[in-house]
Protein backbone atom coordinates (compact mmCIF):
# COMPACT_ATOMS: atom_id res chain seq x y z
CA UNK A 1 0.00 0.00 0.00
CA UNK A 2 1.06 3.32 -0.78
CA UNK A 3 1.85 6.18 1.61
CA UNK A 4 -1.02 8.30 2.19
CA UNK A 5 -0.52 12.23 -0.09
CA UNK A 6 -1.93 13.96 3.16
CA UNK A 7 0.89 12.89 5.89
CA UNK A 8 2.81 15.28 7.29
CA UNK A 9 6.11 16.47 8.06
CA UNK A 10 5.55 14.94 11.44
CA UNK A 11 4.16 11.79 9.83
CA UNK A 12 7.20 11.42 8.14
CA UNK A 13 9.66 12.41 11.11
CA UNK A 14 8.01 10.03 12.95
CA UNK A 15 7.97 7.12 9.98
CA UNK A 16 11.36 7.58 10.14
CA UNK A 17 12.39 7.47 13.63
CA UNK A 18 10.64 3.92 13.42
CA UNK A 19 12.87 2.67 10.57
CA UNK A 20 16.06 4.14 12.16
CA UNK A 21 15.02 2.08 15.15
CA UNK A 22 14.93 -1.37 13.65
CA UNK A 23 17.61 -0.64 12.07
CA UNK A 24 19.54 0.37 15.39
CA UNK A 25 18.19 -3.34 16.23
CA UNK A 26 18.61 -5.57 14.14
CA UNK A 27 22.48 -4.27 14.09
CA UNK A 28 22.98 -5.38 17.50
CA UNK A 29 22.95 -1.41 18.69
CA UNK A 30 20.51 -1.78 22.06
CA UNK A 31 20.40 0.22 25.40
CA UNK A 32 22.82 2.57 26.14
CA UNK A 33 23.44 3.11 22.34
CA UNK A 34 20.50 4.06 21.11
CA UNK A 35 20.68 6.62 24.17
CA UNK A 36 23.74 7.79 22.80
CA UNK A 37 22.20 7.87 19.14
CA UNK A 38 19.22 10.08 20.51
CA UNK A 39 21.61 12.95 21.98
CA UNK A 40 23.62 13.15 18.59
CA UNK A 41 20.07 13.22 16.85
CA UNK A 42 19.30 16.50 19.17
CA UNK A 43 22.59 18.20 18.12
CA UNK A 44 21.99 17.13 14.23
CA UNK A 45 18.51 18.45 14.45
CA UNK A 46 19.46 21.15 15.69
CA UNK A 47 22.45 21.63 13.06
CA UNK A 48 20.08 21.44 10.61
CA UNK A 49 17.75 23.99 11.06
CA UNK A 50 20.69 26.01 12.24
CA UNK A 51 21.93 25.54 8.92
CA UNK A 52 18.71 25.70 6.86
CA UNK A 53 16.75 28.62 8.04
CA UNK A 54 14.27 28.77 5.47
CA UNK A 55 13.06 25.09 6.54
CA UNK A 56 10.14 26.17 8.82
CA UNK A 57 8.87 28.50 6.07
CA UNK A 58 9.26 25.55 3.96
CA UNK A 59 6.92 23.38 6.65
CA UNK A 60 4.68 25.68 8.32
CA UNK A 61 2.20 22.77 9.95
CA UNK A 62 5.35 21.91 11.56
CA UNK A 63 5.40 25.30 13.64
CA UNK A 64 1.70 24.79 14.59
CA UNK A 65 1.92 20.73 15.25
CA UNK A 66 5.50 20.94 17.26
CA UNK A 67 4.39 21.07 20.88
CA UNK A 68 6.15 22.36 23.71
CA UNK A 69 5.46 21.44 27.26
CA UNK A 70 5.02 24.65 29.84
CA UNK A 71 4.74 24.54 33.65
CA UNK A 72 2.63 27.64 33.73
CA UNK A 73 1.15 27.19 30.66
CA UNK A 74 0.69 23.59 29.81
CA UNK A 75 1.59 22.32 26.33
CA UNK A 76 1.76 25.06 24.05
CA UNK A 77 2.42 25.34 20.08
CA UNK A 78 5.96 25.97 19.12
CA UNK A 79 4.47 29.27 17.40
CA UNK A 80 3.04 30.46 21.26
CA UNK A 81 6.30 29.75 22.75
CA UNK A 82 8.10 32.05 20.22
CA UNK A 83 5.49 34.88 20.38
CA UNK A 84 5.87 34.48 24.18
CA UNK A 85 9.58 35.10 24.25
CA UNK A 86 9.32 37.79 22.18
CA UNK A 87 7.02 39.68 24.25
CA UNK A 88 9.81 38.95 26.95
CA UNK A 89 12.36 40.20 25.68
CA UNK A 90 11.03 43.38 23.92
CA UNK A 91 9.57 44.04 27.61
CA UNK A 92 13.75 43.58 28.83
CA UNK A 93 14.58 45.62 26.41
CA UNK A 94 12.10 48.30 26.93
CA UNK A 95 13.20 48.06 30.61
CA UNK A 96 16.91 48.73 29.87
CA UNK A 97 15.80 51.40 27.92
CA UNK A 98 13.67 53.09 30.38
CA UNK A 99 16.71 52.66 33.08
CA UNK A 100 19.19 54.21 30.44
CA UNK A 101 17.02 57.43 29.97
CA UNK A 102 16.40 57.65 33.76
CA UNK A 103 19.93 57.55 34.49
CA UNK A 104 20.82 59.83 31.74
CA UNK A 105 18.41 62.21 32.64
CA UNK A 106 19.42 61.86 36.74
CA UNK A 107 23.04 62.32 35.66
CA UNK A 108 22.10 65.23 33.94
CA UNK A 109 20.28 67.09 36.66
CA UNK A 110 23.35 66.23 38.66
CA UNK A 111 25.66 67.96 36.69
CA UNK A 112 23.77 71.05 36.21
CA UNK A 113 22.71 71.48 39.87
CA UNK A 114 26.64 70.59 41.00
CA UNK A 115 27.48 73.68 38.45
CA UNK A 116 24.57 76.38 39.70
CA UNK A 117 26.11 75.23 43.25
CA UNK A 118 29.87 76.20 42.47
CA UNK A 119 27.91 79.38 41.10
CA UNK A 120 26.62 80.31 44.00
CA UNK A 121 29.23 79.43 46.53
CA UNK A 122 31.18 82.17 44.52
CA UNK A 123 28.25 84.94 45.58
CA UNK A 124 28.38 83.78 49.83
CA UNK A 125 29.17 86.57 51.80
CA UNK A 126 29.04 84.37 55.04
CA UNK A 127 29.06 80.77 56.18
CA UNK A 128 25.61 80.90 56.37
CA UNK A 129 24.73 81.22 53.21
CA UNK A 130 27.30 79.39 51.91
CA UNK A 131 25.53 76.39 54.08
CA UNK A 132 22.44 77.37 52.58
CA UNK A 133 23.40 77.16 49.12
CA UNK A 134 24.64 73.55 49.97
CA UNK A 135 21.09 72.89 51.16
CA UNK A 136 19.49 74.16 48.47
CA UNK A 137 20.98 72.31 45.80
CA UNK A 138 21.76 68.98 47.90
CA UNK A 139 18.89 68.73 49.60
CA UNK A 140 15.71 70.44 47.94
CA UNK A 141 16.89 69.47 44.45
CA UNK A 142 19.07 66.44 44.41
CA UNK A 143 16.51 65.05 47.16
CA UNK A 144 19.34 64.02 49.86
CA UNK A 145 18.46 63.84 53.45
CA UNK A 146 20.57 66.30 54.85
CA UNK A 147 24.00 68.22 54.08
CA UNK A 148 25.98 70.77 56.04
CA UNK A 149 29.73 72.53 56.82
CA UNK A 150 31.41 71.74 60.34
CA UNK A 151 34.24 74.05 60.94
CA UNK A 152 36.47 73.42 63.55
CA UNK A 153 37.23 76.66 65.14
CA UNK A 154 36.99 78.41 68.27
CA UNK A 155 34.89 80.87 66.35
CA UNK A 156 31.18 81.34 66.36
CA UNK A 157 31.33 78.87 63.14
CA UNK A 158 32.62 75.93 65.04
CA UNK A 159 30.31 73.26 65.14
CA UNK A 160 31.86 70.11 66.39
CA UNK A 161 34.77 70.19 69.09
CA UNK A 162 38.00 69.14 69.11
CA UNK A 163 37.21 65.92 70.85
CA UNK A 164 34.63 65.12 68.09
CA UNK A 165 36.65 66.04 65.16
CA UNK A 166 39.62 64.18 66.50
CA UNK A 167 37.26 60.66 66.65
CA UNK A 168 35.64 61.50 62.87
CA UNK A 169 38.60 61.89 61.09
CA UNK A 170 41.45 59.82 63.14
CA UNK A 171 38.98 56.61 61.91
CA UNK A 172 37.49 57.92 59.02
CA UNK A 173 39.56 60.37 56.99
CA UNK A 174 42.98 59.86 57.95
CA UNK A 175 44.27 59.07 55.01
CA UNK A 176 41.85 60.57 52.24
CA UNK A 177 39.73 63.54 51.83
CA UNK A 178 36.60 61.15 51.19
CA UNK A 179 34.65 58.60 52.77
CA UNK A 180 31.67 57.36 51.63
CA UNK A 181 29.51 54.84 53.59
CA UNK A 182 28.09 54.28 57.05
CA UNK A 183 29.39 55.62 60.02
CA UNK A 184 28.69 54.42 63.81
CA UNK A 185 26.03 55.58 66.52
CA UNK A 186 28.62 57.83 68.17
CA UNK A 187 30.03 59.56 64.53
CA UNK A 188 26.17 59.73 63.54
CA UNK A 189 25.50 61.19 66.99
CA UNK A 190 27.93 64.07 66.44
CA UNK A 191 27.52 64.92 62.10
CA UNK A 192 23.45 63.95 62.15
CA UNK A 193 21.60 63.65 65.30
CA UNK A 194 18.15 64.08 63.65
CA UNK A 195 18.73 62.48 60.72
CA UNK A 196 18.22 58.73 59.59
CA UNK A 197 21.55 58.86 57.35
CA UNK A 198 21.57 55.18 55.96
CA UNK A 199 24.70 56.26 53.83
CA UNK A 200 26.49 59.44 54.10
CA UNK A 201 29.87 61.50 52.43
CA UNK A 202 32.33 62.93 54.43
CA UNK A 203 34.33 65.80 52.12
CA UNK A 204 37.42 66.93 54.02
CA UNK A 205 38.24 70.81 53.87
CA UNK A 206 41.75 72.05 54.05
CA UNK A 207 43.64 75.85 54.20
CA UNK A 208 44.77 76.70 50.89
CA UNK A 209 45.00 72.71 50.15
CA UNK A 210 47.47 72.39 52.06
CA UNK A 211 48.01 69.03 54.47
CA UNK A 212 47.60 68.59 57.96
CA UNK A 213 45.51 71.86 57.71
CA UNK A 214 42.03 70.70 58.20
CA UNK A 215 39.73 73.80 58.98
CA UNK A 216 36.09 71.17 58.85
CA UNK A 217 34.19 69.15 56.93
CA UNK A 218 30.89 69.37 54.60
CA UNK A 219 28.86 66.21 56.12
CA UNK A 220 26.17 65.28 53.87
CA UNK A 221 23.77 62.00 54.63
CA UNK A 222 21.27 59.76 52.68
CA UNK A 223 18.02 57.81 53.48
CA UNK A 224 19.07 55.24 51.04
CA UNK A 225 21.55 52.90 52.09
CA UNK A 226 23.14 52.39 48.38
CA UNK A 227 23.42 55.91 47.30
CA UNK A 228 27.03 56.29 48.87
CA UNK A 229 29.37 53.39 48.60
CA UNK A 230 32.76 53.50 48.63
CA UNK A 231 34.67 53.56 44.78
CA UNK A 232 32.07 55.80 43.84
CA UNK A 233 32.92 58.64 41.14
CA UNK A 234 34.51 61.83 43.12
CA UNK A 235 35.37 64.23 40.28
CA UNK A 236 32.26 66.56 40.91
CA UNK A 237 32.55 66.24 45.04
CA UNK A 238 36.53 66.88 44.21
CA UNK A 239 35.64 70.06 42.51
CA UNK A 240 33.20 71.02 45.12
CA UNK A 241 35.82 70.58 47.94
CA UNK A 242 38.50 72.82 46.06
CA UNK A 243 35.85 75.32 45.71
CA UNK A 244 34.53 74.89 49.10
CA UNK A 245 37.94 75.24 50.54
CA UNK A 246 38.57 78.50 48.75
CA UNK A 247 35.64 80.52 49.43
CA UNK A 248 35.78 79.53 53.46
CA UNK A 249 39.03 80.94 53.27
CA UNK A 250 37.55 83.79 51.28
CA UNK A 251 34.84 84.83 53.93
CA UNK A 252 36.85 83.97 56.77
Amino acid sequence: MSKSSNATPIDDLENSTANSDDDLEGGGLKGGGLKDQAIVDKHSVAKYLLDNPSFLLENPDLLIEIQVQLQENGVVSLTQLQAEQSRDKIKQLKNQLEQLVSNARRNELIYKTYAELNLDLARADSIDTLEASIRHHLVETLGLETAQVMLIDNNENAKLSEIQHRSIFDKKLAKQDFYFGRVGQVEKAALFPDAKAASVALIKLSENEKPYSTIGLLAIASEDPLHFQPGVDVDLIELLRKNLNFHIARIK
